[in-house]
């Protein structure tokens, strides 16, 4: 018995007395509760709309398999309403899209621009219900980012037959 305290008591004081260890178990604990909150306070502190989500081979957005922690998660980004510390709310829609795409360094693997379509809003709602896609939002160019007489300026059309929008409210309010 005596031989083992004399085997801890070495131990102890040649690697657990050390700075080192000392340093790494206080600041252990400090960095992984920083590796956990980072990803949310990024996603609620940025500078305009975005969304994560898991793109399949096509790059069709796949909600499933975002909720299901399975796939590569990318950061999509679709409008920037603050930059260098100037609020950009009131600038034209047209213009803020044209600044965030100049922002978002290319190839980017995890980073998505998401572009506009101007003037082709039917034929593109029918490709995104062709190839099983959840919607589009409809945005006028010119409009500000704010609510006008106390609603927003844009519209969501949803594809009535989109694959994945069953059960999708309950496995949202599982992530709040």
């Amino acid at each position: 018995m005596k031989k083992t305290l004399v085997i801890l008591k070495r131990e102890y004081l040649t690697r657990v007395r050390t700075k080192a260890f000392v340093i790494g178990t206080l600041v252990t604990p400090f960095l992984l509760g920083m590796l956990s909150i980072l990803p949310g306070f990024l996603a609620t502190r940025g500078g305009g709309d975005r969304q994560i989500t898991v793109l399949d081979q096509t790059g069709k957005s796949q909600f499933l398999e975002l909720m299901a922690s399975d796939g590569t998660v990318v950061f999509a980004a679709f409008d920037l309403v603050w930059l260098n510390g100037k609020d950009l709310r009131d600038a034209p829609l047209i213009e803020r899209k044209e600044l965030l795409r100049f922002r978002i360094r290319h190839p980017a693997d995890r980073l998505l621009f998401v572009d506009y379509v101007e003037g082709k809003g039917k034929a593109f709602y029918a490709r995104i219900c062709g190839r099983d896609m959840e919607g589009m939002v409809c945005k006028p160019a010119s409009s500000p980012y704010r609510t006008v007489g106390g609603k927003t300026t844009w519209i969501k059309v949803n594809n009535p037959g989109y694959s994945q929008a069953e059960g999708r409210a309950e496995q949202s309010h599982v992530l709040r």
